[in-house]
């Protein structure tokens, strides 16, 4: 249940997912040059199940997979998650 996006570098961050106790905020990133995974930026929210977009810009949109069906973005250039607020 997790998702995957391709960053600008050629890299892939894997988003979220679920284990035994339930949904993760952890993601990964892959880079296909090493074959190895590394830890990356935690979400602001567990998620399972969600999807994953990558804007024209870069940013990654990642959204639902929650109780709430909130949104994130997730910035390359500051390697942080930040919650959208609900209009």
């Amino acid at each position: 249940d997790h998702s995957a996006a391709k960053l600008a570098d050629g890299r892939v961050l894997i988003i979220g997912g679920r284990d035994a106790s339930g949904s993760l905020a952890s993601t990964e990133i892959y880079d296909p040059s090493t074959a190895a995974f590394v830890a990356g930026p935690s979400l602001t929210t567990p998620r399972s199940g969600h999807s994953a977009t990558v804007l024209p810009d870069g940013i990654i949109l990642i959204a639902g997979g929650d109780a709430n069906g909130s949104a994130e973005i997730y910035d390359p250039l500051t390697l942080n998650f930040s919650m959208l607020s609900q209009c």
